[in-house]
């Protein structure tokens, strides 16, 4: 998916969980990159040359994701957005990267935290027990130049392989696809002894019963909220779940701010970048 955004000569430059979304009904298969606010084109219109490497770059993107590059306020490039995707993958398998909850109070702090601990993190440390081809993921993005072209060929291929050395052949369905919420039925989220989920149901005659507690807190932070939103016992369709959509959103909007230049960029075309 990036590497055909980048094939439209773009970088995204704001990689992160919140800009993936997951389709529904026949297109759960199907995952979105969205938001383009911060686009840009990496290759000069005029000149139809690679744009040249800055320094003093105002940062861009969301702290928590950029690059170590962005925040020595280096020009952004493929290599970036790649970068932004490794922490993302971390992440979504770890729950956590190690530069979050650092205790500062402010904006400024933590920002000079964040970029301290993502230079003192090593590849290794970064991708410990995690899959190696996650590591050998990030090393090739470390390596690239500024106008290194990323080899995504090879990074395909080391997903590929980690997907068939674990024994997998096809999915035939993703564990989003279980999580299902209709009127005559609500679900709630347990752990299975494989760190994988699986989902039970309730009819509304068991709706006064109290929920089978499920201990979430080992999956990642998206997972515990999924699983917060179909086990309060006072859920309203829409009105409990914006209001914790809205706690999430908040808990981080504080010190993780995303950072947007100052000077107007061009205006682009809005689409979703999709891919099966």
């Amino acid at each position: 998916m990036i590497e055909t955004f980048h094939t439209q000569e773009l970088i995204h430059r704001d990689i992160k969980p919140g800009n993936f979304l997951v389709g529904l009904g026949k297109h759960a298969h199907d995952i979105y990159l969205i938001d383009y606010g911060l686009s840009k084109p990496y290759i000069n219109l005029k000149t139809r040359g690679h744009i040249p490497f800055r320094m003093n770059v105002p940062l861009t993107g969301t702290i928590r994701y950029a690059s170590l590059s962005t925040h020595l306020t280096y020009e952004q490039g493929r290599r970036d957005d790649l970068e932004s995707l490794a922490y993302t993958l971390v992440y979504f398998i770890k729950g956590r990267l190690p530069w979050q909850n650092l205790g500062k109070t402010t904006y400024e702090e933590n920002l000079e935290a964040i970029k301290e601990t993502k230079m003192e993190t090593s590849e290794e440390a970064l991708c410990s027990g995690l899959p190696k081809e996650l590591l050998e993921f990030t090393r090739h993005i470390k390596s690239l130049e500024f106008e290194d072209k990323p080899d995504y060929g090879l990074l395909k291929k080391l997903f590929k392989d980690c997907f068939a050395r674990h024994g997998f052949a096809r999915i035939e369905e993703y564990e989003w696809e279980l999580i299902k919420h209709d009127a005559d039925k609500h679900v709630h989220i347990l752990p299975n002894n494989n760190n994988s989920l699986k989902v039970e149901g309730r009819s509304k005659d068991e709706e006064g019963k109290e929920l089978k507690k499920s201990s979430v807190n080992q999956f990642p932070p998206y997972v515990a909220a999924i699983a917060k939103l179909y086990s309060k016992k006072s859920l309203t369709r829409g009105k409990s779940a914006n209001n914790i959509i809205k706690k999430e959103k908040s808990d981080e909007k504080n010190t993780e701010e995303v950072k947007r230049p100052k000077k107007n960029q061009p205006k682009m075309s809005c689409f979703l970048m999709q891919a099966k």
